[in-house]
């Protein structure tokens, strides 16, 4: 059976750009892109070359959130069946968010989308968007936790 060794590790946002765009998504403004984590699956025939999975990359909004520099958007993608990957991207950017001093991080999804990850990350739906077609998803960072 095939083991996973998952890890996060930084990337550049050109090597996140490249990834999104080699497995469909539309090309975006990335003057809005913060910052980008990456998902490393270390259990590879070449340990010096471990095969990238999934990444998050943290921007600016772009779909409709308040651009109040309060708020990050999130934009992620895994290419692996993994249940706890997207989680674990998802963990790790809401994470950075906090650090980096944002009160809320926003995720948008297709209606289809189960969202467990979102669900398992303590997201919550806020409203359909883009003529009902995406969820918004958000979650808030507690402020008393970082204040106190």
């Amino acid at each position: 059976m095939y083991t996973l060794i998952l890890q996060l590790k930084p990337v550049t946002l050109a090597t996140a750009q490249a990834f999104l765009r080699s497995h469909g998504h539309l090309e975006r403004d990335n003057s809005r892109w913060i910052f980008a984590v990456g998902l490393m699956n270390l259990n590879t025939l070449d340990p010096h070359q471990p095969d990238l999975v999934g990444v998050v990359v943290g921007m600016a909004p772009q779909g409709g959130a308040p651009i109040d520099g309060d708020t990050l958007e999130l934009l992620y993608y895994c290419n692996i069946e993994n249940r706890n990957a997207s989680s674990i991207l998802l963990g790790a950017a809401y994470r950075a968010a906090e650090g980096m001093g944002y009160e809320r991080v926003v995720v948008y999804a297709d209606k289809n989308d189960g969202g467990f990850s979102l669900l398992a990350t303590a997201f919550h739906k806020e409203r359909l968007v883009s003529n009902g077609r995406l969820w918004r998803w958000v979650k808030h960072i507690n402020q008393k936790k970082r204040s106190g």
